[in-house]
Parts: C-alpha cells; structure tokens; sequence
C-alpha cells in the first residue's frame, strides 16, 4: 500500500530522533552473512527505533532466511523482544520474516485492516504477494512474544561473526542447516486474540476469524509440505501440500512450492527429459491455482510426448 500511506524518506546514516513519532518503522537491512550486517541487528538500533516510535508505533524487521541459521535468529529475535512490550513473528514466505514490535501490547481493530484492503493501491500489492483476503494474511503470523520466549528456551543463540564464516558452507550442507517455516510450529498462536473487532458487526467479526482459523490448517499443512520435501520425502510433501490447497490455494508458502516445481520442469525441459517435466507440471497442476504458464508448459510436455489432442486443451486454457 505504497500510495495509500504518506512517506518520510530515511536516508542511509539518518538518525532518528527521539519522539520523532514514526507510526511505523520498516528495517529491510542486507542478509546476515554480509559483510557489515552486524551493525543493523544491534540493541542499539532497535532501542533508537523505539525511542522514535509514536504512542501507537510500530517496527517491522525483515530478515532474509536464506543463510539464516536458527542460532543466529535466536539472538536477533532476542535483543528485539528485549526491547519491545508486544512482540510478533510472521512467516511471509519460505525465506521471509518479519519481526513485528510496539512499545505496548499489539491489539488491531478488524474494521480498520478491512478498511485499508478497501484501498485499491493496497489490494493491488496484495494481489501481486498472491493474496485476496485478510485471513490469508493473518495467517502468517506465527506467534506473539510468549511463544517467542518459549522457542528462544530452546535455541542456543549464535553470533553474527559465526554465522559469515558458516554461510559458504550452507549451500553444501546435507541437511538444512537454515531457518525453516517448520522452527516455531510448535509454539504457534492459534487464536487470534490481538484482533479486535472495533465497530465491525460481531457476526461479521466471528465469520472473518473462522476464515483465520481454516487458514491457519492450510498454512500448517503448508509448513508440512516444505518440509517434508526438504528432508527428501517428495510424496509425502506433495500430500501435505494437496491438503493445504483444499483449504487454501493461495497460502504464501504454497506459492514457493510451487515455483519449485515449475522451476524443476523448466529445468527438465531444458535438457529433454520431457517425461520427468510432465509429472512436474502434473504435480503442480494438481493443488496450484492454475496459471498460463503452468498449462504452457504442461501442454509443451504433452506435444513433445506427441499427444497432440490433449497438448491443445492445454494450451487453450
């Protein structure tokens, strides 16, 4: 909702001034096992970020899971909770998070969040995430500060000079070695407590948050899926990610599984395994909202196989 918000540009070294009430703060800094990227994930940041903060004012912190060991986020979501009252962890994506503080507890009116989907500029960015509904996008969060302090028990935290001198080694590991949308699952928020309905109708209120629950049980067999495929188990992810497409077909993480097995048939296209590319396009077609390319390339695979009738009603479609 870039037009639908008025900005104040921060320029790279501004300093923030206390009580320069911010409603919201967004930190996109570069990858943790950049050089250099220590120095965004300090104490001292979150606390000027706080001190700018108006009464009501949020920070959001973006962390790209891509080198990302649990050790290391551990420590970040640590010196973060221990700065803000209300805390909250999303999983926007396989490799997308976002640690979300206030410096009082978080509690959102449901009629305003509609409110801003009424705007056409930010429906259009949520069209382009893959999104339609608030429920789909509540259904990334993933726990409030008590369930935070729960996992963080868990977890030994792990420094930032430790993880750059990992991060060559993790995209050679045997098993995953970085954060996945599986890590906080057990201690994931079920209700939906922190929204509030304002001046919305109560039915309309409990109808939206049953709509929150069933997203959640997607996003679970979502988070199943990638899993299960991670540890090599192909069959049993294609199953977890079948069940969470019968409840929700545009769950973020559905939309990385996706992509991967688009992106596996491109690569078999590309050296002629067409019959290995048809069963992952038939996969995809299988729990994956249909799109132009899914059936470009299922009916590509088909033509090459020579059925030739049913390579039409693909491409038709």
């Amino acid at each position: 909702g870039d037009e639908a918000c008025e900005k104040v540009p921060i320029r790279q070294g501004v300093s923030l001034s206390r009580g320069g009430a911010y409603d919201l703060l967004l930190l996109t800094p570069e990858p943790v096992w950049m050089r250099g990227a220590q120095a965004s994930f300090s104490p001292s940041v979150f606390r000027r970020c706080h001190a700018a903060l108006a009464p009501n004012g949020i920070v959001a912190l973006h962390l790209d899971a891509r080198a990302l060991p649990p050790g290391r986020f551990a420590s970040i979501a640590k010196a973060f909770a221990a700065e803000f009252a209300g805390v909250q962890v999303w999983c926007t994506g396989a490799y997308d998070w976002l640690l979300v503080g206030s410096a009082t507890e978080i509690k959102t009116p449901m009629d305003g969040m509609l409110g801003m989907l009424e705007k056409p500029p930010v429906f259009r960015d949520l069209a382009r995430a893959g999104l339609q509904s608030l429920p789909e996008v509540l259904a990334c969060l993933v726990c409030d500060g008590k369930g935070l302090s729960a996992w963080l028990k868990t977890v030994t935290p792990e420094s930032g000079w430790q993880t750059m001198w990992q991060a060559p080694q993790t995209p050679f590991a045997k098993e995953k070695t970085t954060l996945q949308p599986s890590a906080l699952e057990k201690n994931r928020q079920w209700k939906s407590e922190w929204v509030l309905p304002g001046e919305l109708d109560v039915d309309v209120y409990l109808a939206v948050l049953d709509k929150v629950g069933k997203s959640f049980g997607a996003r679970v067999s979502a988070v199943k899926a990638l899993d299960e495929t991670a540890k090599g188990h192909s069959d049993t992810g294609l199953e977890a990610a079948r069940a969470a497409a019968k409840i929700n077909p545009r769950d973020a993480l559905l939309i990385q599984f996706s992509e991967t097995l688009e992106l596996e048939g491109r690569r078999r296209i590309k050296i002629g395994d067409f019959k290995g590319a048809l069963k992952c396009y038939e996969n995809l077609l299988s729990f994956a909202v249909a799109t132009a390319r899914s059936h470009y390339g299922m009916g590509y695979c088909l033509r090459a196989n020579g059925d030739n009738e049913i390579a039409y009603l693909h491409f038709a479609r």
